[in-house]
This record gives structure tokens, sequence and C-alpha cells, in this order.
């Protein structure tokens, strides 16, 4: 089974300031390698939102995210994971 993010454990992007003033969104898509004890090992930006200071905020958070490791019979092992992050601008 493929690693999940814990509940609680995964705090959301802080938007950054600049990004919010110019009214930037986007979607940035990271892999992340996902040691045995649920750690984030490694975050590579794999798709640009197209704005460079709303990819470091995405890896900046997903860095610190905790993950149900991945699962191979009774077994935890690290994976690649995909991981989408999206800034919108609310109403």
């Amino acid at each position: 089974e493929p690693p999940r993010p814990v509940a609680g454990r995964c705090p959301p992007p802080t938007y950054p300031p600049r990004a919010l003033d110019l009214e930037l969104e986007g979607v940035v898509f990271l892999r992340v390698r996902i040691s045995e004890k649920g750690l984030v090992e490694e975050c590579l930006i794999h798709a640009s939102s197209g704005y460079e200071s709303l990819d470091q905020a995405a890896a900046d958070a997903v860095t610190r995210w905790r993950f149900k490791p991945a699962r191979r019979g009774h077994r935890t092992q690290a994976h690649w994971l995909r991981v989408p992050i999206r800034f919108r601008l609310t109403d």
C-alpha cells in the first residue's frame, strides 16, 4: 500500500505575502520520497505553478509533513509519491 499523509501532521503551506498581493494562483506538483519511517527524505518540484514563490512555499510545507509509510506485507518501505498543492485565493 502507498504512503498516506497523517491527519493533523500535514499543515497547508503559507501563502507567500507577495503572491497574495499580486493575486497569484496555481498548482504545484511535487515528487516526494517518503522514508520507511514516514519522513520526507526528498522533495522535488515535478511541475511548477509558474511562480517560484508558490513552488517554494509548497516544497517548504511538504518537507515538514509526516506520512504513514508505504507497506509491502508487514514491512514498511521507502516510496516516491506525487503530491499536488493548490494555491487558490478565496473570496
